[in-house]
């Protein structure tokens, strides 16, 4: 009888293994540069080196660069480091922290859930990662 449990128990076990989603590769998401294209803010180039991310958006003459924590694999922090260019004059809380989550890594895009600790907002977006195609597209 104990057999059979603990054979059945292995067998759910290795199941579940080979069922189960496998985790996103977020190692490839780490570094490089990446594009977020918003219906509301527009194109977002987003550059993302060691412990610093830089985002540029031209629409808005908006040029920002945040602090990188990484909480574990898939999660970090962005905290406020510099805002270098404000030309739309927009609030930006010094206190605003942000926790993004990634979700999905796919060939060309990963989604990602962004969580601010003040207004406990959450929005998935699709994040591109710049290739020859999207640098084709975004670079005007």
């Amino acid at each position: 009888m104990l057999t059979t449990i603990f054979q059945s128990l292995l067998l759910l076990f290795t199941l579940h293994t080979f069922v189960a989603p496998a985790p996103p590769k977020c190692s490839r998401v780490k570094h490089g540069v990446f594009i977020l294209d918003d219906e509301t803010s527009g194109v977002t180039i987003i550059t993302r080196e060691n412990d610093i991310q830089r985002e540029e958006n031209k629409e808005l003459g908006v040029i920002l660069e945040d602090k990188v924590q990484w909480l574990n694999e898939c999660t970090y922090r962005l905290i406020p480091y510099r805002v270098i260019q404000n030309n739309s004059h927009i609030d930006f809380s010094e206190d605003l922290q942000l926790e993004i989550e990634i979700l999905e890594v796919h060939k060309e895009y990963y989604l990602q859930r962004t969580t601010s600790h003040i207004s406990n907002m959450s929005v998935t977006k699709k994040i591109f990662i710049s290739n020859e195609k999207t640098k084709k597209k975004y670079d005007k």
